[in-house]
């Protein structure tokens, strides 16, 4: 699971953050790598509700040769939510909840949404994200396992949890592998089917686990 600066949306870190009121260079300074340091102890699974997608073959899956990874929640997953879409950007849940904070502090009092700043701001995208539909799985870790340095030229920290009960030496991952969907445009579905399969058997602790062809047939 990679950290939140590893992400494809250049807002990903401090999105709540962007519409606040302009902010000295050394302020927006202090502010940007306190919100970094904050989003390197976050990491993140992104999934999507589409199933066997088209355009999220073509995006994510290696142009439809690749494999989508279908998963259940062993139990009621803490940090596993549907992303928020805002529709207008120039005014997020953030700036209304500014207006409040500001209108406290002229009688006097102070009023931070810590929860909405901390957690629940990671859930929060850009509405031209909406098409991924993602759901989104958070853990919060102060120490990751190892760094990487990404084809986009970000170095990220990840931390590595464990599929299979047999992944003693690391964390085990909340949700449970149920399906592999073999990409519309894989060669050798038959035979990596087979392979799979076989993998599986092979494990120390086995596991049931569909593998089956995508249904598209219209993408090549």
């Amino acid at each position: 699971m990679y950290s939140l600066p590893a992400m494809n949306d250049r807002k990903e870190v401090g999105f709540l953050t962007s519409n606040e009121k302009k902010i000295s260079d050394s302020e927006e300074d202090w502010i940007f790598h306190s919100v970094m340091r904050e989003a390197d102890k976050r990491f993140i699974t992104s999934f999507s509700i589409l199933k066997d997608d088209l355009n999220m073959w073509r995006l994510y899956g290696d142009d439809a040769k690749g494999v989508c990874l279908e998963f259940i929640a062993k139990y009621e997953t803490p940090n596993l939510f549907p992303v928020n879409y805002e529709k207008n950007d120039e005014k997020n849940l953030h700036y209304y909840l500014i207006q409040v904070e500001e209108e406290l502090k002229k009688d006097g009092l102070e009023l931070k949404f810590l929860s909405l700043e901390r957690k629940w701001q990671y859930y929060m995208k850009p509405a031209c994200f909406e098409y991924e539909k993602e759901v989104r799985l958070l853990i919060e870790k102060d120490t990751p396992n190892k760094w990487d340095l990404l084809p986009t030229g970000v170095i990220t920290p990840y931390i590595e949890c464990g599929l299979f009960d047999k992944d003693r030496n690391v964390d085990s991952f909340p949700l449970s592998l149920s399906r592999v969907i073999l990409g519309p445009n894989m060669k050798e579905q038959a035979r990596n089917k087979h392979q799979i399969q076989l993998l599986v058997k092979n494990l120390l602790h086995p596991v049931f686990l569909y593998v089956e062809p995508s249904m598209l047939d219209c993408y090549i």
